[in-house]
């Protein structure tokens, strides 16, 4: 037992070793190499010359351990690939099937891979969410989607939100937004990155092996790290000069230990920030014309890193720091397969109105039972929390090992192998298990959102500082399907639910408290595409959005804001909370004002409170949505007209908001039951402030009449200013066809004629 820990220590210590020696001979060798002119000149970018080592006898701190990544050059030379896909000219492209049974790849006709039950995955570049659609299969109720054509045109990077074409070499990061790029735009990627040379002169083990931060601190504070470099330089010169050292380490044993230390901190953080920009420069990350200052966690390094993130998936804060470090310091081949990954598990999602995802607890185990068992397995090392059933992740690897593109070096050579026009219209089947016995056309729903730990204690302290609410339990999201007395929990999302927030009343800015009601409520109208209407407690200031426009920034109405956009308040999907009341034979529904929506605020949806609604991750609302009304009855309304006009004047200039659609409306036949439950009350006050609270910094009047007790806040859960009204009387459900199919026998993949080639 001994001699096996001292064996682990001993490799932990040799790969702390060449993690810093591999920092070392950067610092040594400098990097003219890597630092190239031709590495500069991509994307136009500006101001990052060759640099020199600080010193050539100053060695790096020392980094945690980590395994290294495929090297540079077996990610150049891809491994051969045997699927090689070829289109008979006999059929049309719309009805074409790429089969994939476990042999040579086959094209049938898309009524063929149906009848012999094969799983169709649409991989094609004009793929929409099944919330986005037009019309229902055999169903004669087309109605058009004005955002469906808008989500295409993101997705293969054709224009931006406003419609506006993308400049060369533009793209639309926006997959943590809830648009995942397209097959074409990922072959682009995968080709383009492999073909750059820039990637192979970079040192990825060291932004890998930090675990340190560094922090934009923006303004003068950017060159924080760079001038504190520069002092202990001096000061390490300095004292081996007094002390006779010829370096660091005799430096470190003749009492300056602490400086030696110090000295050596920065010399990483100055490492890791060389080679971040390096790789934000290699991978066409700075925008042309951008200026980046050597050395120097700039603000346009800032935004090239938001870029990094939003392009592969990271909830992270732009900061070099986690996960985001490890991410920057994997070769772009790994990154590009992680992303090629995540489009084909959405593509699975829509493409067979599945959901489970493993977030769920099992069947029967109770919400209070999962908060004291994630508890203690943050306690337990090794001891991980039980998950529900993971349909999403079993049919992706079945698709993918179906596929043969299980490897990085598969997917590029099958990318390499294939024209981006193969993905135009590009379907595939598979065999997969069957779905649950609880899924149906039919399916019945409930949701339960579970608000976690409420604070109504008011935000500051009477001294103004800002206080801080500890919430261990986040608020979540369960959606379960009813069969019988059964509830079976399908996916447990997290999600927001109101706290305080500043308001605008009167010329003036106060603090009120917006909560989350608690109790019944249904979701009835679903909405793809959804406008935010503001209320009039809205700050004009919010409504506005800064542009820039040349050297210029300029101010005009933040449009993407109030949608339909995947960055409106409400996001891609909405669902509008109503509360029923029944007397007697009477029912009247009462819209409350919350809503449960996507959201591209993905960091309120981790640490912050919104304004009483539920916010979800952009591609899991599609996700919830999509799923509840493909599995469901509905109305397909369509979109609904709206005639909205609002002037409004900041800084003596008058803007104008005009607004001719709520968004495209599903109502469902049968509403789904919504349960809030209140939570646990923390803090001192146990129940929510009514009135109105000074906002530090504020200036109001010594009589301010808002302050007054009596004064109550608009509250939007009690009276929605929108004017949104639940639907009206359904028209009569047409009966269902009396006639039942005859099975088909399988269809014999094997025995199938080779389609025709074309020359």
């Amino acid at each position: 037992m001994i001699s096996g820990s001292i064996a682990l220590l001993v490799a932990a210590a040799l790969a702390a070793a060449s993690v810093a020696l591999a920092a070392r001979s950067w610092w040594k060798k400098g990097d003219a190499k890597s630092a190239s002119p031709a590495v500069h000149r991509i994307a136009g970018v500006r101001g990052l010359p060759a640099m020199g080592p600080p010193s050539a006898s100053l060695g790096p701190a020392k980094v945690a351990p980590t395994m290294l990544p495929p090297s540079a050059a077996a990610a150049a030379t891809p491994a051969p690939s045997g699927l090689q896909l070829r289109a008979p000219v006999a059929i049309e492209a719309h009805r074409r099937i790429y089969l994939f049974d476990g042999v040579k790849p086959q094209v049938v006709r898309d009524d063929d891979a149906r009848l012999a039950a094969y799983d169709i995955i649409d991989l094609s570049d004009d793929f929409v969410p099944y919330i986005f659609r037009e019309k229902t299969q055999g169903t004669e109720d087309f109605k058009k989607n004005e955002y469906r054509q808008t989500y295409i045109n993101i997705a293969n990077d054709v224009t931006d939100e406003g419609g506006k074409p993308l400049p060369a070499g533009e793209h639309n990061y926006v997959e943590l937004f809830g648009i995942s790029p397209s097959l074409s735009v990922l072959s682009k990627r995968f080709s383009d990155d492999s073909a750059k040379d820039c990637y192979g002169k970079l040192r990825g083990q060291v932004l890998r092996g930090y675990r340190g931060t560094v922090r934009y601190e923006g303004g003068k504070g950017a060159r924080a790290v760079l001038d504190r470099y520069k002092e202990l330089k001096s000061k390490v010169r300095r004292a081996m000069r007094q002390t006779g050292a010829r370096n660091v380490t005799q430096l470190k044993k003749r009492g300056k230990a602490y400086l030696v230390k110090r000295y050596r901190l920065y010399q990483t953080k100055l490492a890791v920030v060389n080679q971040a920009q390096l790789r934000l420069v290699c991978e066409g990350l700075y925008r042309p014309g951008e200026h980046v200052s050597r050395l120097v966690f700039g603000h346009s390094m800032h935004q090239a890193l938001a870029r990094f993130e939003r392009k592969h998936m990271l909830s992270g804060w732009a900061q070099l720091y986690g996960k985001t470090l490890r991410i920057l310091g994997r070769t772009p081949l790994v990154n590009n397969f992680a992303a090629f990954k995540r489009v084909l598990r959405e593509r699975v999602v829509h493409s067979l109105g599945i959901i489970e995802d493993g977030s769920a607890l099992p069947e029967g185990a109770s919400t209070k039972a999962s908060q004291k068992a994630s508890q203690k397995a943050s306690k337990r090392r090794g001891r991980r929390q039980p998950k529900g059933r993971d349909l999403v992740g079993d049919y992706t690897r079945r698709l993918m090992a179906a596929m043969d593109l299980t490897t990085p070096e598969k997917a590029l050579a099958f990318f390499k192998q294939h024209p981006t026009s193969l993905f135009k219209r590009f379907r595939v089947a598979v065999k997969l298990p069957p779905r649950p016995s609880y899924y149906n056309r039919n399916m019945r729903f409930e949701v339960v959102i579970d608000r976690g730990d409420v604070w109504y204690d008011p935000p500051y302290y009477p001294s103004g500082k800002r206080r801080g609410f500890f919430r261990r339990n986040r608020p979540t999201l369960t959606l379960m399907s009813v069969v019988g007395k059964r509830r079976i929990p399908l996916v447990r999302y997290n999600t927001t639910i109101g706290g305080w927030r500043t308001e605008w009343r009167d010329g003036k800015e106060y603090m009120a408290y917006k909560g989350s009601d608690v109790g019944p409520r249904l979701w009835r109208d679903i909405v793809a595409g959804p406008v935010w209407i503001p209320p009039a407690t809205t700050s004009p200031k919010s409504l506005l959005k800064y542009e820039r426009k040349g050297k210029r920034w300029v101010r005009r109405v933040n449009r993407e804001g109030i949608g339909p956009s995947y960055a409106s308040a409400y996001g891609l999907v909405a669902a509008y909370h109503i509360e029923e009341t029944r007397t007697r034979r009477r029912v009247a529904w009462k819209d409350n004002g919350i809503r449960t929506h996507g959201s591209v605020d993905y960091r309120s949806i981790l640490t912050r409170y919104s304004h009483g609604c539920h916010r979800l991750h952009n591609h899991l609302a599609l996700r919830l949505f999509s799923f509840v009304v493909r599995h469901s009855k509905f109305v397909r309304r369509g979109q609904v007209p709206l005639a909205y006009a609002k002037r409004f004047s900041v800084r003596g200039r008058s803007y104008r908001i005009k607004l001719h659609t709520r968004g495209y409306y599903y109502t469902l036949r049968h509403p789904v039951r919504v349960m809030v439950t209140e939570g646990r009350i923390m803090g001192k006050q146990k129940t929510p402030i009514e009135h109105y609270l000074p906002k530090p910094g504020v200036n109001y009047g010594a009589q301010d009449p808002n302050f007054s007790p009596t004064k109550k806040v608009d509250h939007d859960a009690k009276n929605s200013t929108d004017g949104y009204q639940p639907s009206g009387a359904l028209p009569a459900e047409s009966p269902e066809p009396s006639h039942r199919l005859r099975p088909i026998p399988k269809l014999d993949v094997g025995n199938l004629p080779p389609p025709p080639m074309r020359p």
